[in-house]
């Protein structure tokens, strides 16, 4: 199926859902069986969700900044963290509230919550702070009292860990695509200025996941502007196809000894798959 430059072929879009799926039920079910005892801590697959996680920010990066590129710069900064905002806080908001209901309820029957419900937490959460990692180094710094507990998950929700970094990163590409040449406002450098702490951080620190966060999600959109420019000038081959089988077997290879590298192999196979 032929591909006009700057659009996914229906192919490639459905491939990218399928994968995200997959990804999904590769963290769910692997955090499932280690959090049980069933997978051990020692063992080679208790990695696979945090690799699969590491899979998710490479397509993050490729998926934000391909939509980005598609719509083009007059779409504005503004426009697009619009748009950022609220994809993610429909589902961050509804989880904060489910959670505080779950609590509320458990507190109601049985005289004490199932987990902690701490405001600054859920302030944290709701604000993208949670893995601050500024703010988590002021707080080992602080009195082991409830009130400088500034940062950490609401009612133990680990999961949205992710999505303080996304964010941030989400922040960080906009200002860089959609600045050039134009003048921020006050709003847009506050915005820069709170992503840098996660950008940097996350550059040099080692993260839940893994180290580098910031460079496996920011090879997704070096992903996607060279598959802008390539996915309208080539055709399909057998030995292409015949290469992409190759990435994955290379993938599980370097996973098996490396873990964690193997996100490289990753990033060349999806960049080969979304070609055709």
């Amino acid at each position: 199926m032929a591909a006009s430059a700057g659009i996914l072929t229906l192919t490639a879009s459905a491939f990218l859902h399928c994968l995200r799926a997959l990804l999904s039920q590769v963290v769910l079910f692997g955090h499932i069986l280690v959090l049980n005892g069933m997978l051990m801590q020692d063992s080679l697959w208790s990695e696979l969700p945090s690799f699969a996680v590491l899979c998710f920010f490479v397509l993050s990066g490729f998926v934000i900044s391909w939509s980005a590129f598609l719509k083009g710069r007059d779409y504005g900064l503004t426009s697009y963290l619009i748009d950022r905002f609220a994809r993610l806080w429909t589902v961050v908001v509804p989880a904060l509230l489910i959670t505080l209901m779950l609590g509320l309820t458990g507190w109601l029957f049985a005289g004490s919550p199932p987990f902690e419900l701490h405001p600054w937490h859920f302030l944290s959460v709701l604000t993208m702070q949670q893995e601050n990692p500024l703010l988590l180094e002021l707080k080992y710094h602080l009195p082991d009292i409830w009130w400088f507990d500034i940062v950490d998950f609401f009612g133990d929700n680990l999961p949205l860990w992710s999505l303080s970094l996304e964010w941030w990163y989400y922040v960080f590409f906009g200002f860089w695509y959609y600045s050039r040449g134009k003048k921020a406002t006050p709003l847009h450098v506050a915005l820069l200025l709170l992503s840098l702490p996660f950008v940097i951080g996350y550059a040099i620190l080692p993260g839940r996941a893994w180290s580098w966060l910031t460079f496996i999600w920011l090879s997704g959109v070096a992903l996607s502007a060279g598959y802008a420019m390539l996915i309208s000038k080539k055709k399909q081959h057998v030995g292409w196809g015949i290469a992409d089988v190759l990435f994955v077997f290379l993938t599980m290879w370097v996973f098996a000894y490396w873990r964690m590298p193997a996100i490289v192999p990753f990033a060349a196979y999806l960049g080969r798959a979304l070609k055709y």
